[in-house]
């Protein structure tokens, strides 16, 4: 059995490809990204991303590093009042 296709929101397309919600909502509406209304929410498969990315010449944005914890900051030492 294949396994199911991903399908990503346009939330998920926009933060991956680094782009606006609105940007992606222009290729749905203009056709040159595809995708699916289900339940009222667009549904987009990789295969559909990875089409556009490829008939665009874009490549997608390598991922961004994840930040490095942050210690809090040293308490100041002095007189308490």
């Amino acid at each position: 059995m294949k396994p199911l296709p991903s399908f990503y929101t346009s939330n998920e397309v926009a933060a991956s490809l680094r782009v606006t919600r609105r940007t992606v909502y222009n290729w749905l509406a203009s056709g040159a990204l595809t995708g699916a209304r289900i339940g009222g929410v667009w549904r987009i498969s990789q295969m559909q991303i990875d089409a556009f990315l490829s008939s665009t010449g874009r490549v997608a944005p390598p991922p961004e590093p994840e930040p490095s914890p942050v210690s809090p900051p040293p308490k100041k030492k002095g007189r308490r009042r």
